[in-house]
C-alpha cells in the first residue's frame, strides 16, 4: 500500500513540472509577433518592407506595359520618322574651329581638304573614330549630348589642327533642317558676316525677315539666323548671326 501511495506522489511531481515547463517555454506561438516597427522607429526598415512588397505584388504585365510605353517615349523624342538625311558631302571651308551636329543612329564622316594626311583623332565621350588618309568617321554613343573632335593633320608639309564641337542632332534641330552625314572641308575663304548679308540682299532684293535665311554661294551654303539676343550683326533694325555649313529642309 505504501509502495502504490509513493508511486502516485511521484507522478503528480511530474505532470506538475511538465505543465510549469510548457507554459514558461519561450518557444511557445505566442511569444512570437511582430516587432512594432512606428515604435520602434526603425524608418529604413519600414521603407524596406514597402519597397519589398511593391516588388512582390507588381503586376508583370503592367511592367511589360511601362517598358513598352518608355521605349515609345525615347522614339517620339527623337522623332526618326520624319527626319531628313542629307548623304551627299556638305561643303565648307576649313579653319582651326567649327561645329557639327551628330545622331548616334548613323556614322558621320568628315573630309580632309584633297592632300591632307590625318595623323591623329580623338575626342571625349565618342563611340569609334577611325581616320585613313585624308579621312575621319565618327560614331557616337545613345548617351551622348555634345564633346570636341580633335583632328591633326598635314598638309604641304605643315601641321594644322581642327577643333571640331560636335553636339547631338535632336528634335529641336528636325524641324528646320537636315541631319549632315558626310562633312567634306576645303581650303576656301568663306564671306564674312556682313559679307554674307550683303549678298543675300543683291540675291532677294529685300532683307532676311524669317528666323532663318539659307544662302548658297558656290559650294558652300550659309544659314542667316534673325537673333536679336545673340546676332553679332546690325542691319535694318535686326540683329542676325551667320552658320556656315547649315542645309536647309
Amino acid at each position: 500500500m505504501k509502495r502504490v501511495i509513493y508511486l502516485l506522489i511521484c507522478l503528480n511531481i511530474l505532470l506538475f513540472a511538465r505543465n510549469n515547463n510548457e507554459s514558461s517555454s519561450p518557444l511557445k506561438p505566442e511569444n512570437f509577433s511582430m516587432p512594432d516597427l512606428k515604435k520602434s522607429g526603425n524608418k529604413n526598415m519600414i521603407n524596406d518592407l514597402k519597397v519589398n512588397e511593391f516588388y512582390l505584388n507588381i503586376d508583370p504585365q503592367k511592367l511589360k506595359e511601362v517598358q513598352k510605353k518608355d521605349k515609345f517615349n525615347k522614339h517620339l523624342l527623337d522623332k526618326f520618322d520624319n527626319i531628313s538625311i542629307n548623304q551627299k558631302p556638305v561643303v565648307k571651308s576649313i579653319s582651326s574651329q567649327d561645329s557639327i551636329s551628330m545622331h548616334p543612329y548613323f556614322t558621320t564622316v568628315i573630309l580632309l581638304p584633297k592632300g591632307s594626311v590625318v595623323s591623329f583623332a580623338r575626342g571625349k565621350m565618342f563611340e569609334k573614330i577611325l581616320h585613313d588618309q585624308n579621312m575621319v568617321t565618327i560614331e557616337i554613343p545613345n548617351n551622348f549630348d555634345r564633346g570636341n573632335l580633335v583632328i591633326v593633320y598635314s598638309e604641304k608639309e605643315q601641321n594644322k589642327v581642327l577643333n571640331i564641337m560636335v553636339k547631338r542632332f535632336d528634335k529641336t534641330d528636325i524641324k528646320k533642317e537636315v541631319l549632315n552625314t558626310v562633312y567634306s572641308y576645303r581650303n576656301t575663304e568663306t564671306l564674312s558676316d556682313i559679307e554674307v548679308l550683303q549678298a543675300y540682299v543683291k540675291q532677294n532684293r529685300k532683307y532676311p525677315n524669317n528666323e532663318y535665311n539659307y544662302l548658297y554661294i558656290g559650294d558652300i551654303a550659309y544659314r542667316i539666323v534673325l537673333d536679336n539676343k545673340y546676332g553679332n550683326v546690325f542691319v535694318n533694325g535686326n540683329k542676325y548671326r551667320v552658320e556656315n555649313g547649315i542645309v536647309r529642309k
